[in-house]
């Protein structure tokens, strides 16, 4: 069903959708119209056929294979879309400790993971903290060395 909505929705409600749902990965509304207007040239078959294999294909079970450090990235914000009200109960410092916690789990398996918390970002951390993500690229990489 989602790979069919993407693929006929009318113009004027894949337009609307695609706006939602680039709000709730992008905190800067300047961004949101930038990325919603590039994902909106991009062919809606191709990016139908690519959600959709996506969606069904469970890496997991592979990532014990996996011989190299990994960095894993995880946006922390107060106002992405997966906020219920047990996550606004926690302090930002729990908070950060859960969503790590999350990610660690969601990549249980992988021998040498680091998952490095992003404040203040959703899930385009690149254009929300671009300053952070770059020095977390860094310090990961410096200590491969």
């Amino acid at each position: 069903m989602l790979v069919d909505g993407i693929a006929t929705a009318p113009d004027f409600i894949y337009e609307a959708q695609t706006r939602s749902m680039v709000s709730g990965m992008v905190t800067d509304n300047a961004q949101v119209d930038n990325v919603t207007q590039h994902s909106l040239l991009s062919d809606r078959t191709t990016l139908a056929g690519a959600t959709g294999e996506m969606s069904n294909e469970d890496l997991r079970p592979g990532l014990s294979k996996i011989a190299v450090p990994v960095l894993v990235v995880a946006p922390v914000s107060p106002q992405a879309p997966y906020m219920n009200d047990a996550l606004r109960a926690l302090t930002p410092d729990q908070l950060t400790d859960t969503i790590r916690g999350y990610y660690a789990g969601q990549y249980a398996g992988t021998k040498q993971l680091s998952v490095q918390t992003i404040l203040n970002s959703k899930d385009f951390i690149m254009l929300d903290q671009p300053d952070a993500l770059d020095a977390a690229i860094k310090a990961f990489l410096d200590q491969l060395h």
